[in-house]
């Protein structure tokens, strides 16, 4: 615990402008806490006397809420308050006394234990806001968390299966709707059952990565990459034209042939199939076409790229 609170200051101390923010807000309620007294006292003594009360009770309550929510806006507003409680000092000093003083303190007395219990209760109140709002900001980082973790591969960091047919179906639509262009590449590395059994399944993952982050590198943002199998990988260009799919698809052979993975000591290379979604026809078709068009790929040598 002690260590996390370090760590918290030291984070802290790294930001200026945080730790500025933090003295001037300590500052300012001090300052407020201080006049809030000899303010409240002021008004009430004055209000009292204005309103000629006779007794300590009569019209107190309605005074005492008065001074509550004045309280309250002293809190947020003080400059307002001030405004407002200029005129009831200039009443307290211009001579009109129409109690004794005695009375009228001892009324301002009890106005202000009331008010006081209203201004901390609104106090409590919005201490427990913001720790609500606090905890309800830590659950929303938690949620996006878990979301992110539930679209991702936990391997590669790419998306996964899931998430990629999502944007797919998400993608056709629009393609069937504005005439755009969709192509799927679909990938494999190259007898990667053998790399798993000459150097071991750290070396496979490795080599996992290694794509990944070469097709990170390739890809716009506007496209997705995934990894939804094994050693498979699913691309999804919208927006895109039939050559510039291809082009893209021969990028990505040629920087994985040209790569060097530190735990795999020979070459690694992909083989790629590309389909076109066609007028109609659903994303989960162009899908298998692209598939098929990559074990076209895997039976005519390896290590090249088959559209269809």
């Amino acid at each position: 615990m002690k260590k996390a609170k370090g760590k918290a200051a030291t984070a802290q101390a790294k930001n200026p402008a945080a730790v500025v923010r933090g003295i001037e807000v300590t500052a300012g309620r001090r300052r407020s806490l201080r006049a809030f007294g000899g303010t409240l006292v002021l008004a009430a003594a004055a209000a009292v006397s204005v309103l000629d009360l006779p007794e300590p009770g009569g019209d107190l309550g309605l005074f005492a809420l008065g001074v509550g929510l004045a309280a309250l806006l002293f809190r947020s507003r003080p400059r307002l308050l001030g405004i407002l409680i200029l005129p009831t000092m200039a009443a307290v000093l211009y001579p009109r006394f129409r109690i004794d003083l005695g009375t009228g303190l001892f009324a301002a007395a009890e106005a202000s234990a009331i008010a006081g219990v209203i201004w901390y209760a609104a106090w409590r109140f919005a201490r427990q806001r913001v720790a609500d709002e606090k905890s309800m900001s830590a659950l929303e980082a938690t949620i996006d968390e878990l979301r992110a973790i539930s679209i991702r591969d936990p391997l590669t960091g790419l998306y996964n299966r899931r998430f990629a047919y999502e944007a797919g179906r998400g993608y056709s639509a629009q393609s069937r709707r504005y005439g755009n262009d969709l192509h799927v590449l679909m990938l494999d590395i190259d007898h990667f059952k053998h790399v798993n059994d000459d150097f071991g399944h750290a070396a496979g993952d490795e080599a996992l990565k290694g794509l990944a982050e070469i097709l990170l590198n390739i890809v716009r943002q506007s496209d997705v990459a995934a990894r939804i199998g094994g050693e498979e990988f699913l691309i999804l260009l919208p927006q895109t034209g039939a050559e510039a799919a291809y082009n893209i698809a021969n990028r990505i052979r040629d920087s994985v042939a040209a790569a060097s993975f530190k735990s795999v000591p020979r070459k690694v290379t992909v083989s790629l199939g590309v389909a076109g979604l066609r007028e109609g026809e659903l994303f989960e078709t162009a899908v298998e076409r692209a598939d098929a068009c990559l074990y076209q790929s895997k039976h005519s040598g390896r290590n090249r790229v088959t559209v269809g």
